[in-house]
């Protein structure tokens, strides 16, 4: 079951989706998020921000409202993103 996963940074809501059984992946995501806007300045629409062997998308969907996106490895992750970070957040839990 996908849960969606929030976080206030700033001004802002970052938000991701991820399987249940990755909610602690999810929020350490969120966290590290954080620390980069703190150490690099605000995260910008569009902006690609690399998380060990994955790029991640900074993707502004509303005022105040943020979502984090990675590449769609079930289609094609050179050209779409998917709102799911499941996949991410798997291979990130083995590696670790």
């Amino acid at each position: 079951m996908l849960i969606t996963k929030t976080k206030e940074i700033g001004t802002r809501t970052f938000s991701l989706k991820c399987e249940e059984s990755l909610e602690l992946q999810g929020q350490f995501l969120l966290n590290l998020f954080q620390t980069t806007e703190a150490d690099a300045g605000l995260l910008e629409d569009g902006m690609k921000i690399q998380v060990g062997w994955s790029i991640l998308f900074v993707h502004e969907i509303g005022a105040g409202q943020v979502q984090i996106l990675a590449p769609d490895y079930a289609t094609d992750p050179f050209s779409r993103t998917t709102d799911d970070l499941s996949a991410t957040l798997s291979v990130q839990l083995a590696q670790n």
